[in-house]
């Protein structure tokens, strides 16, 4: 984790699956390569890998699927390996995503779904409100958001169904309110 990552377009490796995590957002976030084709736990390749409303859904399937596109290339079952591990694995190829939409604010999207995915089994409005009071801020704002994003997402969704791009336009209607000072700004800015 310490080491400086050469520029390089591709990359392959078998990761060390305890800090599965750190090493592929570090990838993602430090280099530009074409394609990763990355080894992983089976538990931690299929909540990359997963799609809303599966159990499997997560802050991990949703950090990861707003960068990167994700493909599953092979399973790699433990009696492949000597001396064989207690754990299946699975193989898959990340590239950066160019064409997904995007956040105005990319902090406040990651800020955002850290936030509220504590709860991934609570309904959208329940989670917000738990949030905004561990923020210290008004949970009746929870009504003001939820207004900014009529059309486009339901109060009562549950969090596991809800797709990416509906979360990105609710962290678009919270920037509304970091910019109005209404909420605290993740970015360190201040008015």
């Amino acid at each position: 984790m310490k080491v400086t990552l050469p520029k390089v377009t591709k990359v392959v490796s078998n990761l060390p699956y305890s800090i599965s995590s750190e090493i592929t957002f570090r990838l993602l976030r430090e280099l530009e390569f074409e394609q990763a084709i990355l080894m992983y736990q089976k538990e931690y390749a299929q909540r990359l890998l997963a799609t809303p409303g599966t159990s499997e859904y997560s802050r991990l399937s949703i950090n990861i699927g707003y960068q990167a596109e994700v493909e599953h290339l092979m399973d790699v079952p433990a009696n492949m390996f000597y001396p064989e591990p207690a754990v299946d694995s699975v193989v898959v190829r990340l590239k950066h995503s160019t064409k997904k939409p995007r956040a105005k604010d990319d902090t406040v999207f990651f800020w955002m779904v850290t936030g509220i995915f504590s709860y991934p089994n609570k309904q959208l409005r329940k989670a917000l409100r738990i949030w905004f009071r561990n923020l210290n801020v008004d949970r009746d704002l929870v009504d003001v958001v939820l207004d900014n994003c009529q059309g486009y997402i339901e109060s009562n969704e549950r969090l596991r169904t809800i797709a990416i791009e509906k979360l990105i336009v609710l962290a678009d209607a919270l920037l509304l309110l970091i910019e109005e000072e209404k909420l605290p700004d993740p970015r360190g800015n201040t008015f």
